[in-house]
């Protein structure tokens, strides 16, 4: 399909498998019970769900313990542990002029949690199917 693309053919695809469509299409359309909620490039797709940064920790041990630590920490809210194979993952958004994710690092640290990683995340093609179609999934 890539190569068809870059040769210049025009590729349509249906698919639900919305990681795909982000890595290999220019354009996107969303429909929902046969109405298009949104057509355009997947950039403009993620812009309209993009908001304050959102990063993901990674602690070791047990993760509520650290996420209480991010929701005394100022700038740090919608503090949520995000379940993975471990357990041990803490969603946070900052705000603020200049949000930095250093400090909410520092805060773990200090409040004796080990940190194993932290990183930006970012939106993706099925965060904004599900902003154009209100959540609602047929």
């Amino acid at each position: 399909l890539q190569m068809l693309a870059r040769g210049g053919a025009t590729v349509l695809i249906s698919s639900h498998v919305l990681s795909d469509m982000e890595r290999f299409c220019d354009r996107v359309a969303i429909l929902e019970e046969g109405r298009l909620r949104f057509a355009g490039t997947v950039p403009q797709a993620l812009a309209a769900v993009a908001g304050p940064p959102r990063y993901r920790a990674v602690v070791a041990g047990e993760a509520e313990r650290a996420a209480a630590c991010l929701r005394e920490t100022p700038g740090c809210y919608e503090v949520t542990v995000e379940a993975d194979e471990r357990g041990r993952g803490i969603g946070f958004t900052l705000l603020g002029r200049a949000p930095d994710p250093a400090g909410a690092a520092e805060r773990l640290v200090a409040g004796g949690h080990r940190l194993l990683g932290l990183a930006r995340v970012e939106p993706t093609l099925a965060d904004a199917f599900l902003h154009f179609t209100e959540g609602r999934v047929a």
